[in-house]
Formats: structure tokens, sequence, C-alpha cells
């Protein structure tokens, strides 16, 4: 029986990055049969013809369907969570259990152009499991993670997989690319308190917790297109918006997912020492910083609530 391979891709509708991304999916021995891309911004009915030209001149090979405002009951600007959720929705609504979803974030490349069969391939072994590849820099081909073992509550440190063997197992993860059978979506949505940052790390650990296995394997890797290199850049709190985001979100982690071992430690210690560094990040590295330290203030009673 086939297969379905469904492609999920939000975007902000940068043509560079949505161009390569496209081009190493249209470049697969095996092809996806609907690739759903959902542009998360209001744009004209101008630039929804001129964004159909360009999708329809250089990717006549595949099966896109174009998400947005003017053409589909989606409101832009709501979060990460809730375009993922308005993807997966359009997806179960036309595909078997039986099918298979892929989200992939817009900034990463697929070099390897058999990654899609070497996934199928372990899915003959279990069916049950989602996959998340070794992701590599593209710009250094350094090696940025291939998973989270665990977040430290003294810190928010993540501690990221030192990938050995041909698998290993994974508590939770980014979804720059994450490859699942899509029966596993009839009991899990994304939370939509989390409109950015953390959202991916809380709904995998919600899988994990499930005991649904995400695993890696040596096999699958991924290019990403990140030209972050401030500390500032990396922390996700370079602005007011992403701020708030990441000190509400922290606090929001922590109590879906921290034991009470671990909640003790964070409220008590590490809450203060995560805010300290943070905060000495963005009055160093950054000049619109006290914008960004009221976003502080804002997100950490609206998370504490």
């Amino acid at each position: 029986m086939k297969k379905n391979i469904i492609c999920i891709i939000p975007t902000l509708g940068n043509q560079n990055n949505i161009k390569k991304l496209l081009t190493s999916i249209q470049n697969q021995t095996i092809l996806p049969s609907i690739i759903y891309l959902i542009l998360d911004k209001k744009i004209t009915l101008t630039e929804k013809q001129e964004f159909l030209y360009f999708l329809n001149k250089n990717f006549s090979k595949l099966n896109i369907i174009f998400v947005n405002n003017l053409d589909y009951d989606f409101q832009p600007q709501r979060g990460v969570s809730y375009v993922r959720n308005f993807g997966l929705n359009l997806a179960s609504k036309m595909w078997k259990d039986s099918d298979f979803i892929v989200f992939i974030d817009d900034d990463i490349f697929l070099e390897d152009n058999f990654i899609f069969k070497k996934i199928l391939n372990h899915y003959k072994k279990s069916s049950e499991i989602l996959i998340f590849p070794i992701v590599i820099n593209w710009f250094t081909r350094n090696f940025e993670n291939a998973g989270i073992k665990w977040i430290s509550p003294f810190t928010l440190k993540l501690n990221f997989i030192k990938p050995k063997g041909e698998w290993w197992s994974i508590k939770m993860c980014s979804l720059q690319f994450l490859f699942w059978p899509l029966k596993i979506f009839k009991n899990f949505k994304f939370d939509e308190r989390f409109k950015f940052v953390y959202e991916d790390l809380d709904f995998t650990r919600s899988l994990t917790e499930n005991w649904i296995k995400i695993l890696g394997f040596s096999d699958i890797k991924v290019l990403h297109f990140d030209k972050k290199t401030k500390k500032v850049e990396k922390a996700y709190v370079s602005n007011p918006f992403l701020a708030y985001q990441k000190w509400k979100n922290r606090i929001l982690f922590a109590k879906k997912h921290f034991t009470l071992r671990q909640k003790i430690i964070f409220f008590s210690i590490g809450f203060w020492i995560h805010s300290l560094y943070l905060i000495l990040l963005i009055l160093l590295q950054w000049n619109k910083k006290w914008n960004s330290i009221k976003a502080f203030i804002k997100g950490s009673f609206k998370g504490l609530k």
C-alpha cells in the first residue's frame, strides 16, 4: 500500500529560503503527495498572484497548496503553534491514518536526495516512532543538534545529544524537521499559548511523556540556514516580542513539564540565575535594551499567572 507523505511548511515568505527548500524536496527520489505551504502574514491579491507565479514557475513537479489569509479561514501572526495546528487540521481531513506528516521549517535544505526513502525504510522496523535528523549548519557545516536529553532546572541550559551509533532516543527536539505517522496526532495538538520559543520543546516533550518515541538516525541529516552569530540572537531575546515569549514560555514549560523537585529548584534558584544571565546579555549586546527589559517583566508575570 502506498504511503503518502504530507509536508507542512510554515513560512514568513522568504522566497530565497523557500526556493532552496522546495528545490531540495523536488530533487527527492520519493516526492511528497502534497505540500501545505502556509504563509504566516497578510497578503494582498496582487502579492498572492505573484507568489503563485513564483511557485508554478519553479516547482511544477510538486503538488503545493498555498495556504494564505485570502483563500482560507486563516489568521496570520497568531504564532507558530497556531500555524502548525492549522496545517495538521488540513492534513487530517484529507488523508489516512497510514500516511505520514513531515514538518519542515523554510530555512532547511535536504542535501540528501534519498532522505524520504531512508526514513520510510526505518518505518519498516517500527511504525510508532517520530524521526528527527542530525542538523548541520549550512554556512559553517558544523554540527548544530541531534535532539535534546534534558533541560537544567538551574540554568535552563539545553543538554544536546551527541549522536553515537546508528540511532538514539530523544526526549525533546526542535521542529526544524520532524517526520511522523499522521495517526499519532489524533490526540495531540500544539499548545497555542506558546506562540514562539519553547513551542517545539513543549510539544515534543508532551509526546515523550506519553510514551511516544522520538528517534534520531545517523543516516538522516539536514542543513540549516542559520546566520545567528550574537549570543543575544541565539538566546531569542534580540527584540521585545522574542524577549516576552522567551520569559513567559520558559515559565509555562517549567510548570507543565518539570517534576516537583525540578520546579522547586527552578522557581527558587533557576528562574533568577536565568533571568540575570539574559538581562546581562541584553544590556551588553543590544541597543534597544529597555524595551526588552520591560518585555521580560511583562512576560514573567504572564507566565506566573
